[in-house]
């Protein structure tokens, strides 16, 4: 998502600017078809009317932040809200798709520690909104690939339900946390390797709105035309 909206394109060489575009556009593009796809068929399963919250609410950031971008207009301050309301969003997904009650429990608390910090954090950190919040993205999508990990374990030896989505959210968060880690390492090497790192996710976003639309059409269209 989001924090890839604020990359100044003059710094990526011919080429590159163009594949950057072009996955950036193919990735709104699909999460809004995503978004339609989801709306007609969330009421049938509980855990897709989470799953269709998420993908509406971090839609409207990320179409909101691409507006401000086009305008010239900062919108970093958006990353903020963007990877809280992920964490949350998949947070309780994650809740209600793991059965286990330790496991449960263990993600309430996890859910209520991390929202109790980012408060502090927040008040104490008057300027923090003017930044990203760096500790704070790679936090929570670690937690959230640490998740995905564990939906694997656990249904290693059933039927693998929601797989599409579980193998998107796992590869973006994973790969997403590593690219912002490293981009943040690679920032005083130059500004064109650094941009690089954002064309690299922008593919990582697109195949995430790819696997969870593989979901849709395996979870719902194939159960309707069977």
């Amino acid at each position: 998502m989001g924090s890839y909206t604020t990359i100044n394109l003059m710094f990526l060489p011919y080429g590159a600017k163009e594949i950057y575009e072009l996955l950036y556009k193919s990735a709104n593009y699909l999460l809004a078809f995503n978004i339609l796809l989801f709306l007609k068929t969330a009421v049938k399963e509980k855990i897709f009317v989470i799953f269709f919250c998420y993908l509406l609410t971090v839609g409207v950031i990320q179409f909101y932040s691409t507006y401000l971008f086009n305008k010239r207009i900062n919108n970093i301050w958006l990353s903020h809200y963007y990877f809280i309301s992920q964490f949350l969003f998949l947070s309780f997904f994650y809740y209600y798709l793991l059965k286990k009650r330790k496991i449960r429990i263990v993600i309430g608390g996890i859910i209520i520690f991390t929202m109790v910090v980012f408060t502090f954090q927040y008040l104490i950190e008057d300027h923090l909104f003017e930044k990203y919040n760096s500790l704070g993205i790679f936090f929570t999508q670690v937690v959230i690939s640490s998740y995905a990990v564990i939906y694997f374990l656990n249904t290693l030896i059933k039927e693998k339900s929601y797989s599409y989505i579980n193998s998107g959210i796992f590869i973006y968060m994973l790969t997403s946390s590593l690219i912002f880690a490293a981009g943040n390492l690679l920032v005083d090497t130059g500004p064109s390797l650094y941009m690089y790192f954002w064309v690299l996710n922008a593919f990582f976003c697109l195949l995430y709105q790819i696997l969870i639309n593989i979901e849709w059409w395996k979870s719902f269209y194939r159960k309707k035309t069977d």
